[in-house]
């Protein structure tokens, strides 16, 4: 039932090893209580994203620039739009359209043209853009080595001290050691530190992939028709 899309609940009988799916219509238990029916939540629809209308081609605020102006030999901008978290607007003409991206923009006052600039985009702040493109590290005592104690990991030796953006920009690289004028990289598998207390091992956090789990709902009895 969690992989099939018309699948809207199931019943479950451990003793007697069987099973029953119900598909493309709400279901809910009938009341009999020998039994027990999971009902698949359904998901919730995304929010329209939102535009506001100006006179013009989209421009910049300033008025200056074109702020990122795609063009396209059709009419789905708009659908571009809704699915591009960079983008601040879009134009749409008969056969073709544009869109625009990474700064505010409203009409031009051209009165061929309606700019539809939209309402949910606001321009990050430096800081959310540090923030965004850090990668995060956690630290530990020693030496960077890898989790059974018995190799280096892909170690490279730099003679600088630029290891933490090396390691930041490279999807390989699972941690790095700081010298006073040199670092090194580990790359491959994952690191920690060896203990030796001299030294701190900093291992690149990884991003979690949250998984999408299908959610139920139990009510008593069979699954049947609301």
């Amino acid at each position: 039932c969690d992989s099939d899309a018309t699948c809207t609940g199931y019943i479950m009988d451990m003793a007697y090893s069987w099973c029953e799916t119900y598909h493309n219509e709400p279901v809910t238990g009938d009341g009999r209580t020998h039994w027990k029916c999971h009902t698949k939540e359904q998901e919730k629809e995304e929010e329209e994203t939102s535009y506001t209308t100006s006179v013009g081609a989209c421009r910049a605020l300033d008025g200056k620039g074109h702020a990122g102006l795609t063009k396209y030999s059709d009419t789905a901008c708009l659908e571009r739009c809704d699915s591009d978290a960079t983008c601040t607007g879009y134009v749409m003409e008969s056969t073709w359209c544009e869109t625009y991206h990474n700064e505010p923009v409203t009409g031009d006052g051209s009165t061929q043209w309606r700019c539809h600039t939209k309402v949910s985009w606001t321009w990050p702040t430096e800081q959310e853009k540090e923030e965004e493109e850090k990668t995060s590290f956690t630290t530990t005592v020693g030496a960077c080595r890898a989790l059974d104690g018995k190799g280096t990991a892909g170690l490279k030796y730099y003679g600088d001290t630029d290891c933490e953006e090396r390691c930041g920009s490279d999807a390989t690289c699972t941690g790095y050691v700081m010298g006073s004028t040199w670092c090194e990289t580990y790359h491959n598998e994952p690191v920690t530190g060896d203990g030796s207390t001299q030294w701190r091992c900093h291992t690149k956090e990884q991003e979690k992939e949250e998984e999408e789990k299908t959610s139920f709902t139990t009510t008593v009895g069979a699954c049947r028709a609301l």
